[in-house]
């Protein structure tokens, strides 16, 4: 008995081998064609992503986000529950420690650290008493009671909070000096942006002693040699 289209036959000696072969092959098409297709259909799930991206990003949001799958079971019990995730953040924490890590604290070891930097709260209230001589509506101390209580509502904000935040923002040097210049003429408004503000016109001439006033401010920096300098705002 012989196979249509084939010259395999049943009396062959070697039939079994043979099969053996066929079969391996039309496995090896089967898989290479499946990956041929798995790519393509990759690549073309990748271009009309990109396309939609440009055109329409809630479709592809959209698009994106998965069915939602309700249990249909029981509720979990509160106290197992608690149980679960107390058992998980208890857990004692064991750090990984490779080679590496000696390798870079060895590298680290004859770095000089930078000089500690104290600010007090007697500091923060200096500054406060010298912007409100110049006469601002708003102290600087009122601008970072508000932008640290919306930061953390939780902490009360204080001047001893204050003052270790603004510490913290100087040794983390999360601003360089551009970003800060960035940051001081957006908060600044110029000259020429007041006087042609129109319908806010007369509230120019009440903007501007606080314009200088600010300009004038004193802050503090971290110079190339690690030691504290004053300089004005350009």
């Amino acid at each position: 008995m012989a196979f249509a289209g084939t010259n395999f036959s049943f009396s062959q000696p070697d039939i079994t081998q043979k099969l053996t072969v066929r079969i391996d092959d039309l496995k090896q098409r089967i898989a290479a064609w499946g990956k041929r297709i798995r790519h393509y259909t990759e690549r073309s799930t990748r271009f009309n992503q990109n396309r939609l991206f440009q055109s329409d990003q809630k479709r592809l949001y959209e698009s994106l986000e998965r069915p939602m799958v309700s249990g249909t079971g029981p509720a979990p019990n509160q106290a197992d529950t608690v149980a679960f995730w107390r058992g998980l953040w208890s857990e004692p924490v064991n750090h990984s420690e490779g080679p590496w890590m000696e390798v870079v604290a060895s590298q680290c070891a004859g770095i000089t650290p930078m000089d500690p930097i104290t600010i007090t709260p007697e500091d923060v209230a200096e500054a406060n008493i010298g912007i409100d001589e110049a006469g601002m509506k708003q102290s600087v101390c009122d601008v970072f009671y508000a932008f640290f209580a919306e930061l953390e509502p939780s902490i009360p904000v204080t001047e001893q909070n204050l003052a270790d935040r603004v510490r913290y923002i100087m040794r983390s040097k999360i601003f360089d000096d551009a970003e800060l210049e960035r940051l001081r003429r957006e908060a600044i408004p110029s000259s020429n942006e007041l006087a042609t503000a129109g319908d806010e016109a007369p509230q120019a001439t009440d903007q501007l002693p606080r314009v200088e006033a600010a300009m004038d401010l004193p802050v503090v920096g971290d110079s190339d040699d690690d030691e504290m300098v004053s300089y004005k705002l350009e």
